[in-house]
């Protein structure tokens, strides 16, 4: 057989047991062969195949091949099952990576591509393929290379301390970019990929201000006024921020004629603002008093968006224009998720624990959250399509405040 598999390893990522969510498509099937494998190059395949399985819209197999040296090669393998094939390979003589994508239904090649290595990790390989293969197939960019920060918060008998922490889109590559004995609380990203921050609030003896802190490590303070400074968001384009100050909204935006930064109160209400959000019309989604609110910029009206129930945390994704956010369900906390467009709600998890403080991934097909089940705090990931669901830190770890990255690729 030209397509002679060396035992060396064989890598199924999902099983017939991952299936899809009940009332979604069954997932399709994915072969990854890899030719004339080595160390890296295993290493990186075994990525690639965990990054397009993670949703559980593929079931993905991982193989050592020989290379297909006739239509009839890959056509073997749509008989087996498999409607689409992957070839990732080492060039000869260079440090550079090879895939080819194949439509197996027909035995042709649909894209290929050539990485050198350029000093890269091979985990950051496979993002960056994984990338490309999944915009090949599905026609949507992926969030593989985003990060999440969140806050960890240390205990022992005498002290605590709070770590600012990123880590991978599926809770690998954990490290900590900041340490603090005060409390610190909500961090956001800006949308500047070439100057990336993260924005968090600090508590101190005198207030709760603003901080911000670069991918370096290097801090620098935001806001340090009189109040509590707590819920950030930036505009998707432009340079436009959104920031609770003692209960109440502000927008902030830089005016070219003035020469300087413009801050505005814009949003008062009875009882205390929370976690507001931009969306692409310039508008502001907040909660206060138990409801999801819309605040529209051309007339400065405002209207509850969550009429029924008690309601919290809204975040927006530009995806579709869609607000996820917490409602209590008799005793839990459950995350929902409301399309603008259609004015529908959809709850998409149904278990005991609360389920809170969540974030959109930039794809705007994955949501992270903050599950707390006694008094354990953990970061979960679910994909809102499928219900495909992970917790990506320990039980062990008090971690709170996920916040999604951009695009980072």
């Amino acid at each position: 057989m030209i397509f002679l598999v060396t035992v060396l390893y064989v890598i199924s990522i999902l099983t017939s047991a991952l299936q899809a969510h009940p009332g979604h498509e069954a997932p399709m099937n994915i072969f990854v062969g890899i030719i004339e494998p080595q160390e890296t190059l295993v290493e990186v395949a075994q990525g690639v195949a965990e990054h397009l399985a993670y949703s559980k819209q593929f079931v993905v197999t991982c193989l050592p091949v020989e290379f297909p040296k006739s239509k009839q090669d890959v056509t073997k393998l749509f008989d087996s099952g498999y409607p689409l094939a992957l070839f990732i390979s080492q060039e000869k003589g260079s440090q550079a990576i090879l895939w080819r994508l194949y439509d197996a239904t027909r035995g042709v090649m649909c894209k290929g591509k050539r990485y050198d290595y350029n000093g890269l990790l091979p985990h950051h390989i496979a993002q960056t393929i994984a990338h490309d293969v999944w915009f090949e197939m599905t026609g949507e960019f992926s969030s593989f290379s985003s990060c999440i920060s969140y806050i960890k918060k240390n205990k022992t008998k005498t002290t605590s301390t709070y770590n600012l922490c990123l880590m991978d889109y599926n809770g690998k590559h954990n490290k900590v970019l900041y340490a603090t004995q005060r409390i610190i609380i909500v961090p956001a990203w800006n949308n500047d990929i070439k100057k990336l921050h993260i924005v968090f609030s600090e508590f101190t003896p005198y207030n709760v201000r603003l901080l911000a802190i670069d991918m370096q490590g290097k801090l620098r303070s935001v806001l340090d006024a009189d109040g509590t400074y707590a819920g950030v968001a930036y505009a998707h384009k432009g340079k436009d921020v959104v920031y609770c100050r003692s209960g109440e909204v502000w927008h902030y935006h830089y005016d070219q004629d003035q020469k300087k930064g413009i801050h505005e109160l814009i949003i008062q209400d009875d009882e205390t603002c929370a976690s507001p959000n931009i969306t692409v019309e310039g508008d502001v989604i907040y909660c206060s008093q138990g409801k999801v609110k819309y605040y529209k910029k051309s007339n400065k009206s405002i209207t509850i968006v969550t009429p029924e129930g008690y309601c919290v945390a809204p975040t927006y994704t530009s995806c579709g224009n869609k607000i996820a956010y917490s409602r209590r369900m008799r005793e839990h906390m459950q995350l929902f998720v409301h399309d603008t467009g259609a004015g529908t709600h959809r709850q998409i998890t149904f278990d005991k624990g609360d389920k809170t403080d969540s974030s959109w991934s930039p794809c705007g097909n994955y949501l992270a959250f903050v599950y707390i089940e006694k008094g354990l705090s953990q970061i979960g990931i679910i994909h809102v399509k499928t219900g495909a669901r992970y917790m990506v830190t320990s039980p062990l770890e008090n971690c709170s405040y996920p916040s999604w990255s951009p695009f980072l690729q």
